[in-house]
């Protein structure tokens, strides 16, 4: 399961399956899901606006109670990891980073040499980060830069 939450008392979680739980501060209850393909992440924006994303093309924006679903379903698209960076959300797959304007996504330009890979996203106030098998990018909001991946020196 993958966790995340505005407030300490306002947690959702979600999971295998289309698995979806929220947490009031006193108790867990289940949440009707949007979809029963396995979700790899929730990322909420405030306390009015939650994002989902996980497989099967999986991508929704919601209030915690009706979800609105921003692509069809597709077998072979994994959304790995979504971020929150200047405000605007970044949504990944394992080749190719996305950023969602007007509830689209729309593919991100990135001119770096080497392999591009995602994984994982982070934020925060300077810096968007994406990671990946053999890829780490940092984002600055104007300059794309690529760091030798650990692994690999």
């Amino acid at each position: 399961m993958r966790f995340a939450g505005p407030t300490e008392q306002d947690i959702y979680g979600v999971g295998s399956g289309g698995a979806m739980f929220r947490y009031d501060g006193h108790r867990w209850r289940e949440l009707e899901s949007p979809t029963d393909y396995d979700l790899e992440r929730v990322l909420c924006v405030s306390e009015d606006e939650t994002w989902i994303c996980g497989e099967g093309g999986s991508l929704y924006r919601g209030d915690g109670d009706t979800w609105r679903a921003l692509l069809e379903p597709a077998e072979d698209v994994t959304f790995w990891d979504m971020a929150r960076f200047r405000d605007r959300i970044y949504v990944c797959t394992d080749k190719q980073l996305f950023v969602i304007d007007d509830d689209e996504p729309t593919p991100v330009e990135i001119d770096v040499d080497g392999p591009l890979e995602f994984y994982r996203l982070d934020a925060g106030d300077t810096d968007l980060w994406a990671i990946g098998g053999e890829c780490v990018l940092q984002f600055d909001g104007r300059v794309w830069r690529q760091h030798v991946c650990p692994d690999n020196t």
